[in-house]
């Protein structure tokens, strides 16, 4: 009797010993920092007073330039983080 319990408790512990063990799922976050010179959105210095109209046309052509700019910062800024998202979503 004791044989056959002796085989049983080794016939159970090797059957525990093959079990393969459980998995741990492990989710990894990152932060996205985008690239800083995204961020960049210039504007000149306006003056107080414009003394002829080529200033004024100047400030706007500056003005007009920087715009674009910063538009084209912000919609690469956006698509960054959109692609970041994409990523995020796929684990």
């Amino acid at each position: 009797m004791k044989r056959i319990l002796t085989l049983l408790l080794i016939a159970l512990a090797l059957v525990g010993c093959a079990t393969p063990p459980n998995e741990l799922i492990v989710t990894k976050q990152e932060v996205y920092i985008p690239n800083k010179s995204l961020f960049k959105c210039p504007y000149p210095y306006l003056p107080g007073h414009f003394s002829s109209n080529r200033e004024v046309a100047g400030t706007i052509v500056r003005l007009y330039g920087n715009n674009m700019e910063c538009s084209n910062n912000m919609k690469a800024l956006h698509q960054d983080l959109l692609h970041a998202r994409n990523i995020v979503k796929k684990y």
